[in-house]
């Protein structure tokens, strides 16, 4: 009984790392009014940064 136990314990703990991290995943589009000049100096090379962090936004 010991390792069934066991073994649910880690299937339980696996399922809710899954659901945890999709509650977490950030997901959608940013839209943001700036002129060219500032985003191209204040933004964008944080943009690239924030890209790599968040693929799916």
């Amino acid at each position: 009984m010991l390792r069934s136990a066991e073994r649910i314990e880690t299937e339980a703990n696996a399922v809710d790392r899954q659901i945890s991290g999709r509650d977490a995943e950030l997901t959608g589009k940013i839209r943001i009014a700036i002129p060219g000049v500032l985003a191209t100096h204040l933004l964008m090379p944080g943009f690239t940064e924030f890209a790599r962090a968040n693929p799916n936004i």
